[in-house]
């Protein structure tokens, strides 16, 4: 045990905390109090951590932050896990994920670095900076590679604009695309509405590139 500062490193990671012990029998560092571990691809920091050297799993506990440095990409947590050998983690308090153009949250949150990908599961907010966007669901997949969102459970999508914003529910909800060549795409119980036009349909799509919306199945404006 060490009380007073100490720098750990094995094969993969190089962790430093000012508080910690080392239990033989299951080859666990508990680290306390200003702990960092770093590596090539990610830097993390907690106030404490129990990490396994012959797993290179780190469990986290209390306030901290995953930096992906390879993608630019934050996560934070305040109880889950990181794999640093697999590069996975799966957050279940308070979990959001940063992304250079837009943040999610929710109640629990598995992030794949390998194949840079999200899901989130409970109370989720999709905060879009670039594209002036807020989704809101029950469960959701992001897919970066593809910029691809996936909400199930009561999704709702609200596009702002600066004197009104339009408002659409639906059962299932999926938008792909970069910004100004996005498709969305709304399937079952769809219904929209903003302060001079409402709408209803089964399932609908828009092209943002060509400003087109269509509505499928007993449509109504």
């Amino acid at each position: 045990f060490y009380t007073n500062h100490a720098t750990i490193k094995d094969d993969t990671n190089t962790l430093i905390s000012d508080i910690g012990k080392y239990y033989l029998e299951n080859n666990k560092f508990q680290a306390l109090s200003k702990v960092i571990i770093t590596n090539p691809d990610n830097k993390v920091t907690s106030r404490h951590l129990d990490y396994f050297t012959n797993t290179g799993i780190a469990k986290l506990y209390g306030p901290s932050t995953i930096i992906d440095l390879k993608n630019s990409n934050t996560l934070y947590s305040e109880e889950g896990f990181y794999n640093s050998k697999t590069r996975i983690s799966h957050f279940i308090k308070n979990a959001k994920i940063k992304y250079q153009d837009r943040e999610i949250e929710g109640d629990s949150l598995y992030y794949d670095e390998n194949n840079r990908f999200a899901s989130v599961t409970g109370n989720i907010i999709v905060n879009d900076t670039i594209n002036n966007t807020i989704i809101k669901g029950g469960y959701l997949e992001y897919f970066e590679a593809l910029d691809s969102v996936f909400v199930v459970d009561k999704p709702l999508v609200i596009n702002i604009f600066e004197k009104d914003s339009t408002f659409m529910h639906a059962d299932t909800l999926l938008v792909t695309g970069k910004k100004d060549f996005r498709i969305i795409r709304a399937y079952h119980h769809v219904k929209f509405y903003k302060k001079d036009l409402q709408g209803k349909c089964d399932s609908l799509y828009t092209n943002e590139s060509l400003g087109l919306t269509k509505m499928y199945r007993r449509p109504i404006l």
